[in-house]
């Protein structure tokens, strides 16, 4: 699961934590996409010829596809056709990602223990350990207790703690794969989009950090006490929406499948984190926002767009499965080698310092307030599919008025039926085909 931890402190300084600082450039209006199949029957054949040197980068890429869109079973040619979207700019999709996630919806990467078969869903987490939450909370006491002579001495240490490594863990698929790299390195921009560091300049997105010095800096201003409690622990992950998928007379078009943030309110105890089943306002209203503003995060930072595709090649791993399709799938399945791709087994934690005063007279000086945000995360792929997931398109009557495109949709590809699909192919070995416009 994708976990961001927040932590509130009252200290004698108003402190906000991470140390990385970057912002990225405004999106840019995608250029058009375009529609394209690819038979994965040809693709198992040509990476089977290419096993003993160096496959095409076609082959590596799903030829190009940079949205996954849907599928359809070829049975008189004995295939399985994927359907897809390629844009100019955005990150092809990986072969090597489809072999991952169909082994992890066929179980391949279960582990067996007497007569019990031990199965986990793709996901990654990356955590603190319990002890520096501790240290954290014991430099609060100390603080607030007045044991510092400086901030700076205060500031310093605090940034020691933090700065502690995290362990990584990768659930459901092989640690060392692309597949789990994109799942930690996007939980570990989570923490930095969770506690400020990395900034979008998205209007209405705003970091938890930045929401909570919003709400200290409005106490202080009117003289109140600080609202926000005195220890508060949020985790935050990435789970998929509920998918939907449409069949349309034998064409499975995957018509959502959305990446959203959870979250929830967490607490130290003697045997570790542990989850209060609740969510604090401010975490939940931040989870929200992401969820909400997700495809403009994933224009700005493209390893959320790969994020998205993994959690759609999981659906259709997933769907293919739920669907008993008949087509070989026997090589990504047992025999394509997925390389090894290097992944951290800790990264170091994150610390952003920010000091807010507010001219509130107190004896000796003024009155200040601090807080902490400390994070740890994880990616989640719990797909649970059954006969809610799926509707079957009703049969049209007659031929629908082609409605005059707008600004906002003119550049997507419309969708193609079945029939346009198989009409198209040049070839019954044609490995991908590009279907024309104005279908």
């Amino acid at each position: 699961m994708t976990r961001s931890i927040s932590y509130g402190l009252t200290l004698a300084l108003l402190l906000s934590l991470a140390c990385l600082a970057c912002t990225t450039a405004a999106a840019q209006p995608p250029p058009p996409a375009f529609s394209r199949a690819l038979s994965l029957r040809t693709l198992q054949s040509h990476l089977q010829r290419a096993a003993n040197g160096e496959p095409r980068p076609q082959l590596l890429s799903l030829c190009g596809i940079t949205h996954l869109t849907g599928y359809l079973e070829d049975r008189k040619n004995k295939d399985l056709i994927l359907v897809g979207e390629v844009r100019d700019g955005a990150p092809a999709l990986h072969t090597q990602d489809l072999a991952v996630a169909l082994r992890a919806a066929w179980l391949k990467y279960a582990t067996r223990q007497g007569n019990r078969l031990y199965y986990q869903n793709p996901g990654c987490s990356i955590d603190p350990h319990p002890a520096v939450i501790q240290q954290l909370k014991d430099l609060g006491d100390a603080a607030e207790a007045g044991a510092f002579e400086t901030v700076d001495q205060q500031m310093q240490l605090w940034s020691q703690i933090c700065s502690q490594p995290q362990n990584v863990r990768v659930m459901g698929v092989p640690g060392d794969s692309h597949f789990a790299k994109v799942m930690v390195d996007a939980d570990y921009l989570m923490k930095q989009l969770v506690d400020g560091s990395v900034s979008l300049d998205i209007p209405g997105f705003a970091s938890l950090t930045d929401a909570s010095l919003a709400i200290a800096r409005a106490d202080l201003e009117k003289g109140a006490p600080p609202s926000l409690p005195a220890l508060s622990l949020n985790r935050f992950w990435f789970y998929p929406g509920k998918p939907g998928f449409l069949d349309q007379d034998g064409l499975i078009t995957i018509e959502r499948c959305p990446v959203v943030l959870l979250t929830e309110e967490e607490h130290l105890t003697r045997e570790g984190i542990e989850g209060k089943g609740k969510a604090s306002p401010l975490a939940a209203a931040f989870a929200q926002s992401f969820s909400d503003h997700y495809p403009e995060i994933a224009d700005r930072q493209p390893i959320y767009r790969e994020l998205a595709g993994l959690f759609r090649l999981y659906a259709l791993a997933k769907a293919l499965r739920y669907q008993q399709v008949q087509a070989d799938l026997s090589y990504l399945l047992t025999s394509f080698p997925v390389p090894a791709t290097q992944v951290p087994r800790a990264l170091p934690g994150l610390s952003r310092l920010t000091q807010l005063q507010a001219p509130r007279p107190a004896p000796g000086g003024y009155q200040t307030h601090g807080f902490w945000m400390p994070t740890c995360g994880g990616v989640a792929m719990d797909f649970d599919l059954g006969p809610a997931n799926f509707t079957r398109a009703p049969r049209p009557t007659r031929a629908p008025a082609r409605a005059k495109p707008s600004p906002t949709t003119a550049s997507q590809p419309p969708a193609p039926t079945k029939s346009q699909v198989l009409k198209a192919r040049p070839s019954p070995d044609a490995l991908f085909w590009d279907l024309p416009a104005g279908r």
